[in-house]
């Protein structure tokens, strides 16, 4: 049975997020809810609000994975980056 977690690069604008993500398609929609089938044909229901404005039924999606750890790792990053900005200009 085919993996749906990746870490895999691919040609896409995600191609730069090295997070594991699921892929798959929005089936359709009930109610507020899409129905997204995986590449494993798993079925996870999720609110159509928190979706892009766009998405429409039969379109691929990446549902991206990441623990609180990591996204504290994240946003470190972006605070030292832009520290860093900061006290290049200010020399």
């Amino acid at each position: 049975m085919k993996n749906d977690l990746s870490n895999k690069k691919n040609n896409d604008a995600f191609e730069s997020d090295n997070r594991p993500f699921i892929k798959g398609v929005v089936d359709c929609f009930e109610n507020e809810q899409a129905v997204i089938q995986t590449d494993d044909k798993q079925k996870i229901i999720w609110p159509r609000e928190n979706l892009p404005a766009d998405i429409k039924e039969g379109m691929g999606i990446k549902l991206f994975l990441s623990t609180d750890a990591m996204e504290a790792r994240g946003r470190e990053e972006i605070v030292k980056d832009l520290l860093n900005q900061i006290l290049k200009k200010s020399t």
